[in-house]
């Protein structure tokens, strides 16, 4: 994977590529995550002002790498449970169909990584709960809860599509509320 680096050399612009090796590009991810996962003032608009986010929508496509795709995901997760502006950066920037795309990952992790972060994205206001809902997410997220792989992303993410007002027509609501019990069941450890 390559960034692209921009000179200006006697007046002109040019454009080089600076190739980074596949573990300085998972390392500099897992860092960004480790940031974003403080408790105390995660650097969210720190990340913003780096530009990581357009970046790191992109490493979600890297479906060979389900490692990177996954810390990837864990850091706009993060920047998307930031405030309504910082969120709204992760949207813009297409992540709400990577993470779609990734509710049928073949690695679990990737795809509870990818309900968690549509359901933060959901949860931060009416219109992105919408905007969620009507990606196609939905579907994914059910059927990964009837699978009994949701969990408490499954539970967050069906709470979340119920959150707001207005809130959504009963019509939306319906699916989401049959499958609550069963997930609740699964949320509980022996």
């Amino acid at each position: 994977l390559a960034n692209v680096l921009t000179d200006v050399f006697e007046g002109k612009t040019t454009v080089q590529l600076a190739i980074q090796p596949p573990e300085g590009i998972l390392e500099e991810v897992r860092n960004w995550r480790k940031q974003l996962a403080s408790d105390t003032d995660p650097p969210v608009q720190e990340a913003i002002n780096a530009e990581i986010v357009p970046q790191y929508v992109r490493y979600l496509a890297e479906d060979t790498w389900p490692e990177l795709q996954l810390e990837a995901g864990w850091v706009l997760a993060n920047i998307a449970s930031g405030s309504s502006a910082q969120t709204r950066v992760v949207v813009q920037h297409g992540a709400v169909p990577a993470f779609v795309l990734h509710i049928t990952s073949n690695d679990l992790e990737v795809k509870k990584q990818a309900i968690w972060a549509l359901a933060n994205i959901a949860a931060d206001s009416v219109d992105l709960r919408d905007e969620v809902r009507q990606s196609g997410a939905l579907s994914g997220i059910l059927a990964i809860c009837d699978a009994g792989e949701g969990g408490g992303n499954g539970s967050w993410a069906i709470n979340s599509m119920c959150r707001g007002k207005p809130a959504p027509s009963c019509g939306h609501i319906q699916p989401l509320l049959n499958r609550m019990p069963n997930l609740l069941q699964s949320n509980v450890e022996p």
